[in-house]
């Protein structure tokens, strides 16, 4: 494994080991969220990992253009199983 693939790894381990309790809940307003920039990771409650992407501004990411297409399946959950982390 080269170098990249192991930093890739590394941030992938960091990110599913975040405890859910210890996520910020997803609402339809986005104000848990920070304005940081950064790599995120939306996780189900249950089911673990839905989701990875990375941002300038976390908060402006979910407001905006990918606001529609987040909604659009995570209307299929229960807002309390859904996380930010």
């Amino acid at each position: 494994m080269n170098e990249v693939e192991e930093q890739a790894k590394r941030l992938l381990q960091t990110l599913l080991s975040v405890p859910f309790e210890s996520c910020a809940l997803i609402t339809r307003e986005f104000r848990d969220l920070p304005l940081s920039p950064g790599l995120y990771a939306v996780k189900h409650r249950e089911h673990g990992l839905l989701y990875i992407g990375k941002a300038k501004k976390l908060r402006e990411r979910f407001r905006g253009g990918h606001k529609a297409c987040t909604w659009s399946w995570l209307d299929d959950y229960d807002h309390r199983d859904i996380a930010i982390a």
